[in-house]
This record gives structure tokens, C-alpha cells and sequence, in this order.
């Protein structure tokens, strides 16, 4: 039988969380009659990570070599075969009952792209704090909120017309996607509560709540600005709205240490002006700490 729903997931010595990870997924189904597979990219682990993998039946491995956790969520959803795919990465969780109400909204809207849903955020799920607001998705919500890209089911057809993730951009990888389905017109669909949970812990790629992961963010914020900033299709309101985006994100590289440096390293993009840094204040009061939308 065609599985309904394929999460998907990149991994690369995760062996601390996955099993937590894969556990989470029985219950995300809820009482549902769905049926699933699990796509794993690995990028050659070297821990127990696959030995962990191995022991859940629904676990197909397709890649065991991949150029970083984009490469591997690309490898992993071009292998999927579901109708409906959700990206898990493999130190979070899906939240009960999730899958379930996720591709119900999906079945019961026929034109929408994906179903989004809330996220809880912090070291362990019974203590961490909720995000469940959704409003539609915006050029600035989409570079000011937060892209919570685990927490939304997508059609593979939609994916496909999206096309993968850009493997050049780091981390900002997330926030360009979700600006190219505002671009095609995605259709989406909100549903109540939270349906995924993102773990705080060191190592993170981006909650590990250091000065190593906040420097990561923030480089990978002037990286995208940077690409955007440099694609002649850009449209007025997403440039006005990508210049406040790099004016933020060169106030907080000043707040770190080692400014001078990372000034150097980025003195080829546009000049920072008071009016980027007027507008880009005025969204990040706005959406700090707000879910992009849906």
C-alpha cells in the first residue's frame, strides 16, 4: 500500500535523540488509520544513529553520504513516496495526535499546499513554551517570524512545484522556501494547537542558545539577505522588506564579538541605511517570536 505520509529527515550523528525522535511518530498518528514511512538521509554517521534507525521497520534508509543537513532533506524528499510530507528533524519531536489533524486539514482543503500548525519550543516538551498564532504568510513575517518550516505538512506534488531547498544559503535555507511558495500563490490551511516541538539543547544547529549557534543564525541571515538582495526578480516590497531583514541582522554581527570581522567578511553588500533600520526595528517588534503564518 502507497503510504500517505512520508517524514522525512536528514541526520548525521544524532543517535542522543532520534530514538525520541522515531517514537514520537505512533502517537503524532493519533487514531488515525494513516499509513506512513520514514525516508532517512544519513550523512555518514559515525555514532549508533543507524543502529537506532534500524530498529523501526518503517525506516528506509536513501542516502549515506550528503553536502550538510539541506542536501540531505532534498535526498530525502525526492525518495519520499507519500501524498503528504512533513520534515522531522532527528532532535525534535512530533506532538500526539499531529499527523492526524494535519493531513485531515489537508484532505478536507484540496487546493491548499500545506497544513501549519503551532510549535513548542525548550529542552523538554511538558516545560516548553508554546507558539500558536498563525496568521498569512508575508515577505516580512517570512524574514522577521519564525519559519517553524517542521511544523507544516506539505503535498509532495506542492514540493515538487516548489522545488528543494537551496543547499548555499545555510540556515536561511528554511525562510527562502517559504518565499517561493509566496510566490507561486501557495494556499494554505491553519490548525489549531501545536504540532511539533523544537528541543533547545547544545549542539543545536540553531537552539543551541551560545554564542556559536546565535553567530551561525546571524551569519546565515546575511547570507540570505545577500542572495535575495542579488535576484533581479525580486519585487519592491520583498526588497524594502529584505533590506530591513540585513540592516537587523548587521545590528545584532555588531553586538558579538568580533564585529570588525564580520563587517570585513560582508562589506560588499549594500550600505546599511536609516530607513532599512527604521522599517526592519518595526518588524522584528512586530514578529520576534511569532510563527511566519500559514
Amino acid at each position: 500500500m502507497q503510504p500517505r505520509v512520508s517524514i522525512v529527515m536528514a541526520a548525521r550523528n544524532a543517535a542522543t535523540f532520534i530514538g525520541e525522535a522515531l517514537s514520537s511518530i505512533e502517537p503524532a498518528l493519533g487514531h488515525s488509520d494513516l499509513t506512513y514511512e520514514v525516508v532517512l538521509a544519513d550523512g555518514q554517521s559515525t555514532d549508533r544513529t543507524l543502529a537506532f534507525a534500524s530498529s523501526y521497520p518503517s525506516v528506509r534508509l536513501v542516502s549515506h553520504r550528503d553536502d550538510g543537513i539541506y542536501d540531505g532533506m532534498n535526498r530525502a524528499v525526492a525518495a519520499a513516496q507519500g501524498e503528504f510530507v512533513i520534515i522531522l528533524n532527528s532532535d525534535d519531536m512530533l506532538l500526539p495526535g499531529s499527523l492526524a489533524r494535519l493531513s485531515q486539514s489537508l484532505v478536507s482543503r484540496e487546493t491548499a499546499g500545506a497544513a501549519s500548525g503551532g510549535m513548542k519550543f525548550g529542552r523538554d516538551a511538558e516545560t516548553a513554551a508554546s507558539y500558536e498564532k498563525l496568521m498569512p504568510l508575508s515577505s516580512s513575517s517570512i524574514l522577521f517570524g519564525v519559519p517553524a518550516i517542521n511544523a507544516r505538512l506539505f503535498r509532495r506534488s506542492f514540493l515538487e512545484r516548489l522545488g528543494p531547498f537551496r543547499t548555499d544559503i545555510g540556515l536561511g535555507a528554511d525562510r527562502e522556501l517559504l518565499l517561493r511558495a509566496t510566490r507561486i500563490c501557495m494556499q494554505g490551511v491553519a490548525v489549531e494547537g501545536a504540532v511539533y516541538f523544537y528541543r533547545s539543547h547544545a549542539g543545536s544547529h540553531t537552539l543551541s542558545s551560545d554564542l556559536a549557534g546565535r553567530t551561525r543564525i546571524y551569519e546565515s541571515d546575511l547570507q540570505l539577505a545577500s542572495a535575495l538582495l542579488a535576484d533581479a526578480s525580486l519585487s519592491p516590497p520583498e526588497r524594502l522588506d529584505t533590506r530591513a531583514f540585513l540592516a537587523i541582522a548587521r545590528l545584532k554581527i555588531r553586538r558579538l564579538p568580533r564585529s570588525n570581522e564580520y563587517e570585513r567578511r560582508h562589506d560588499t553588500l549594500e550600505r546599511t541605511r536609516s530607513l532599512d533600520i527604521i522599517r526592519g526595528l518595526r518588524h522584528y517588534s512586530r514578529w520576534r517570536g511569532v510563527l511566519s503564518g500559514f
